[in-house]
């Protein structure tokens, strides 16, 4: 019997994918709405050759394209711009299979022997390239899409194995949403820092996506933390424990005509860092209370290009 849950088949002469039936020797066609992709795994390392390794995606058959992934969508808990796929790799190619097609009807033969290509689902703990480079904490990427500057690229946000043990991968897209600036906090030496405001700028493209206007003001004030953070270590000055108590830092040194030509830090990202906490604190139930009124959404949704523009500003985006 066929292994039911972790094959993709390939009909390269009707160009449509199948699945394996559980109890039967045949492969029925998947449903024409189901999402598969071709990509190509991207390392760290490779990125600064990605025009080349895009070129992969040239090919318009699968046909003995081993060096070609596929991609296939599945439900994600964690909603969009992020999503959630099961990896196949080519397995075996060349082979006949028994293909029954219920749109058919039975009179007219619904099985029939045709070409496929076997694509295995890649499992944990199967020395796959893109698992051991995730375990060593490496970013990992997918290009899909064209092959020129408008194809896009995925970066791993998370790897999990599913109860049948396939690898299913959590996929954040580095072309971000509504103008967002990209970051770039691998510059950001200190791991744990980077480590903070890389989940903090993920919660926050999410709020960003959903409309959350609170959200996106309560994780933009968390990252800018985490940047007044980084530009006062850069310089060698104490981090006091909280955004604006660090501001106040930032503003003695921009007033020191000594430390200013030093410091990541302009005089338009101290105020944008500063409005950012300005904001931050009126969504406080006190100040709410006080001002008798709370942030109107369209304000809140204003922090995302707050923040896009401090983090190019700083050196730790671009856009």
């Amino acid at each position: 019997m066929l292994p039911v849950g972790y094959d993709l088949w390939f009909f390269p002469d009707s160009l449509d994918f199948g699945e394996s039936v559980a109890g039967q020797d045949f492969v029925v066609p998947l449903p024409p709405e189901t999402v598969i992709l071709k990509t190509v795994y991207v390392r760290d390392s490779e990125l600064t050759g990605l025009m080349r390794v895009r070129r992969q995606l040239e090919a318009t058959l699968l046909e003995g394209r081993d060096d070609l992934l596929l991609l296939r969508a599945v439900p994600s808990t964690d909603g969009p711009p992020f999503r959630a796929v099961l990896i196949y790799r080519l397995v075996q190619g060349g082979l006949e299979m028994t293909r029954f097609d219920p749109r058919f009807e039975f009179r007219f033969a619904p099985t029939r022997n045709v070409r496929a290509f076997r694509y295995g689902s890649i499992r944990a703990r199967s020395s796959s390239p893109l698992e051991a480079d995730y375990l060593l904490g490496r970013a990992g990427y997918f290009s899909t899409g064209l092959s020129d500057s408008s194809g896009e690229l995925w970066r791993i946000a998370r790897l999990e194995a599913d109860a049948l043990d396939r690898l299913v991968l959590t996929l954040a897209p580095v072309r971000l949403p509504d103008g967002l600036a990209m970051p770039e906090f691998a510059r950001v030496p200190n791991p744990q820092l980077r480590g903070y405001l890389t989940e903090q700028f993920e919660a926050f493209q999410r709020a960003v996506v959903s409309s959350s206007h609170f959200a996106v003001i309560d994780r933009a004030a968390n990252v800018a933390e985490g940047v007044l953070s980084h530009a006062l270590t850069q310089l060698g000055r104490t981090v006091p424990d909280t955004l604006a108590q660090r501001l106040a830092e930032a503003k003695t040194v921009l007033e020191e005509p000594r430390l200013r030509g030093q410091f990541i830090m302009s005089d338009y990202a101290y105020h944008l860092a500063h409005k950012i906490r300005l904001l931050h604190s009126f969504i406080h139930e006190d100040q709410a209370a006080k001002r008798e009124d709370t942030v109107r959404p369209e304000v809140g949704m204003g922090v995302a290009s707050d923040l896009s523009e401090l983090l190019v500003e700083v050196g730790l985006g671009r856009y």
